[in-house]
């Protein structure tokens, strides 16, 4: 179930299976690209499960599985471009805001939670070099579409 609120109005969409709310969350995504325009700075997202425990911060570890895709223009999106699983990795691993995947994904993983899963528009200077991840420098103005799952976690005061 998703609360959407607009100017004080609240409206309730219920959705019944995961490739639904997949789907849903890729529209929503692309409306907020649209309505922000194409020179949009920062990491957009839209949670698909919030997952349950404490919410990642900088700083701590975690591990995700991942699948990417480029808008190759306004509102379409092109074919999948990298997953974790292509990559031959279980999950890929790093620590939150130490530099080691592009800023984008560091920026879009902070207030997850364990078992969370989320979809992310990360505009093309917010992405670029990141160990394990395939997808390059983007040209400017394309925007990368990711949805990531939390599928493990250490935290930074442990």
């Amino acid at each position: 179930t998703y609360r959407l609120s607009d100017d004080g109005e609240v409206f309730k969409l219920t959705l019944k299976t995961s490739t639904d709310k997949s789907k849903f969350a890729l529209q929503l995504c692309l409306a907020y690209r649209i309505t922000w325009g194409p020179h949009t700075t920062e990491v957009s997202f839209v949670d698909l499960d919030t997952g349950e425990g404490d919410s990642l911060e900088v700083g701590d570890s975690c591990g995700i599985k991942y699948f990417c895709w480029v808008e190759e223009s306004e509102g379409v999106i092109g074919g999948l471009i990298d997953t974790n699983e292509v990559n031959g990795l279980a999950r890929l691993d790093f620590v939150i805001g130490a530099g080691t995947v592009f800023p984008g994904l560091d920026q879009g993983v902070v207030g997850m939670r364990p078992e969370g899963r989320r979809r992310l528009a990360i505009p093309s200077h917010l992405v670029g070099g990141g160990a394990g991840l395939n997808v390059g420098q983007l040209p400017a103005g394309l925007v990368l579409h990711m949805e990531v799952t939390v599928a493990a976690v250490a935290s930074n005061d442990t």
